[in-house]
């Protein structure tokens, strides 16, 4: 037993080389990263791996067959967990196989905002009012008060689809939400479009339910750390619980300006698009920018844009959405008169897809992945209205 233990720590030991890496400094999960490195020319390609110290050792590759006569390269990291990592360069073939291996440093969070929406999207259970009444389709935004809308769905001929929002009670006939009913409707005739209205109902069924919460980064938490008598301060806000309910209605609540709208539009989309099997369920599982974007992600986009466009009654940058989309990034806006035959409240003698499909050239927008340079640092100030 001792004699295979002493076989498998020379294995995994870094084997005499002239390669040797440079200690990577500052580098951020889901950022651009720098490393250098020094060698002679008879060292081989190689790979990079990083590897947690803690007591699991889990390890990530990075990067793939790069040349060493190179002596530095740039590239995306992942969404790596912060913490204490090692950095090998190992064999292209044999993992096992180590050229060289830093010192312990520190991975640190992304420089950019995490903050996400997250929608999750449910069938409602048969039973006899449903089975004989309206597709159904109401949606929740549990951190507020009486957030909750009911939404009916109908069929007017062939390629109609008509979402309608129903008053159910005394709060919702008065409280409406321009933003939800545009994305399920547009939503809706895109995929009548695109897998007909027949095979829409059947996966409709009876209808769905539908729960949207965002981060607290998108709302003001003052009243909250107010509430546990705690400080303003980034550790008190650490101590919130995940989608802290706000106490408030949507139209009272305070906003810190990062975009909610744009996120909210996004997520619900997006999740409507999976859900019925528009797209596949993988389409956003890629990062990068358009260059690597799967025809999903990028379909999800254009309409999202769209959406929350016709919601704001005017084309705007589209860079909220697209941040939702893509995340950190060099944006380039896409020419507004691409939407420009969809920006009316009744589309339905138009086909929404010719117009939203990533195979339209008239969308000529540009993403491309971004971080912050070596030493270049952020500090972001939200102010808050009332």
């Amino acid at each position: 037993m001792f004699a295979q233990l002493s076989v498998l720590a020379l294995a995994l030991a870094p084997l005499a080389s002239a390669l040797t890496l440079q200690i990577p400094v500052d580098w951020h999960s889901s950022s651009q990263v720098n490393i250098s490195w020094s060698n002679v020319a008879s060292d081989p390609p190689f790979s990079l791996q990083l590897v947690n110290t803690n007591e699991f050792h889990d390890t990530f590759a990075i990067a793939n067959n790069l040349n060493p006569s190179a002596d530095f390269a740039s590239f995306q990291l992942g969404v790596i967990p912060e913490g204490q990592y090692t950095l090998r360069a190992i064999n292209v073939t044999n993992a096992n196989q180590i050229y060289d291996e830093t010192p312990s440093f520190t991975i640190q969070a992304p420089l950019s905002t995490s903050s996400r929406f997250y929608t999750a999207i449910q069938p409602i259970a048969s039973d006899a009012s449903s089975a004989e009444g309206p597709i159904q389709i109401r949606v929740r935004s549990p951190q507020f008060e009486d957030a909750s809308w009911l939404y009916f769905v109908d069929f007017d001929g062939p390629n109609i689809v008509r979402v309608e929002h129903v008053a159910d009670n005394a709060i919702s006939a008065t409280t409406k939400n321009k933003f939800v009913h545009l994305a399920l409707q547009r939503t809706l005739s895109l995929a009548a479009e695109l897998k007909s209205v027949g095979t829409l109902q059947n996966t409709l069924s009876y209808g769905l339910d539908i729960a949207i919460v965002g981060d607290n980064d998108f709302y003001s938490q003052r009243a909250q750390l107010a509430a546990q008598d705690l400080p303003p301060t980034l550790d008190s806000l650490s101590k919130l619980p995940p989608f802290a309910k706000t106490g408030v209605r949507l139209p009272d609540v305070h906003k810190t300006g990062l975009g909610s709208s744009a996120a909210l539009i996004t997520s619900l989309v997006s999740a409507l698009l999976v859900h019925l099997n528009v797209i596949p369920a993988d389409s956003f599982s890629v990062e990068g920018g358009t260059e690597t974007a799967s025809e999903g992600r990028k379909l999800a986009h254009n309409l999202a844009q769209y959406v929350h466009c016709l919601a704001q009654g005017k084309v705007g940058s589209g860079f909220d959405v697209s941040a939702a989309v893509f995340g950190s990034q060099l944006y380039t806006r896409f020419d507004p008169a691409v939407l420009a035959p969809l920006m009316k409240d009744d589309v339905s003698d138009q086909r929404l897809y010719p117009i939203l499909s990533p195979k339209n050239v008239a969308w000529d927008y540009r993403v491309e992945p971004h971080a912050l340079a070596r030493g270049q640092g952020a500090q972001v100030a939200a102010g808050e209205p009332g």
